[in-house]
């Protein structure tokens, strides 16, 4: 479930980034290239950033006391 709402915000905000980085540049809008990157790009970040963060994760040691 937590990777569909990941590609539903990772469309969402794409979708906007991509209109205001073309409003801020003066270029033409469009939406398929926007869609195709703002995919390329999150579909790496839901894979990379987790995998890249579970080798900070510091390793619990469990020490038998008794």
């Amino acid at each position: 479930m937590k990777y569909i709402n990941v590609f539903v915000w990772m469309f969402i905000l794409g979708e906007v980034m991509g209109y205001l980085g073309s409003a801020l540049l003066g270029l033409p809008y469009d939406a398929t290239k926007t869609s195709l990157f703002a995919a390329i790009v999150g579909t790496i970040g839901a894979i990379a950033i987790p995998a890249l963060s579970k080798s900070a994760w510091p390793e619990q040691k469990h020490s038998e006391q008794a």
